[in-house]
């Protein structure tokens, strides 16, 4: 404060708007017509029910639907692997792939069985059929005429492993059953130790 200034003096009327009771009082909203709060409180609540129904419904279908789902890409995985295992000129990539092989081999029995146990779902290879990869496949053709399919089939492989490990992650997420959260847990991390 500038020492020249004088102190400004106390005037109580400033405060009227706290201390005045007759002071008219100020609507929520314009018009403050009880239909307006009743249309708002009744949006406010359909909203609710909505995400409510999101987070508890799943969402995203039923845990059989997601569990094939998983199965349908497990054998996409493996289809590529089988590639690699046959095209491969090295030791190492046709070990990588057998190891993909056999894990997802064992990861799609599990499924299988746990879909047929737990949820009363008869699995037949047809609802488990490779989707297909055009893209991958034309990766591999191409680099197997490049002399370079051993590199390019570990990166292709690699790309579908985190993709199918993104995907046991959503779908863990979305589950409504622990016992079909913890086969999906593990096969997460089975594939995490063969991952390049």
């Amino acid at each position: 404060m500038n020492p020249d200034q004088q102190p400004q003096q106390f005037n109580p009327s400033q405060y009227d708007f706290i201390t005045n009771p007759n002071q008219p009082k100020k609507k929520l909203f314009a018009g403050g017509s009880k239909l307006v709060l009743i249309a708002l409180g009744l949006g406010v609540f359909t909203f609710v029910i909505l995400i409510l129904a999101l987070v508890f419904g799943g969402g995203a279908g039923s845990d059989s639907d997601q569990l094939l789902r998983i199965g349908r890409q497990q054998s996409e995985v493996l289809r590529i692997a089988a590639v690699g295992d046959d095209k491969a000129g090295q030791t190492a990539t046709k070990s990588y792939a057998k190891s993909i092989q056999l894990t997802l081999t064992s990861q799609q029995i599990q499924l299988t069985n746990y879909l047929e146990t737990n949820e009363n779902q008869k699995v037949n290879q047809s609802q488990l059929a490779a989707t297909g990869n055009a893209e991958a496949d034309q990766r591999l053709n191409a680099a197997a005429s490049d002399g370079r399919f051993d590199d390019t089939f570990t990166l292709v492989m690699n790309e579908s492993l985190k993709k199918y490990q993104s995907d046991l992650q959503n779908s863990f997420l979305s589950l409504n059953k622990e016992a079909s959260g913890q086969l999906l847990a593990q096969f997460y991390e089975e594939i995490e130790l063969i991952v390049q």
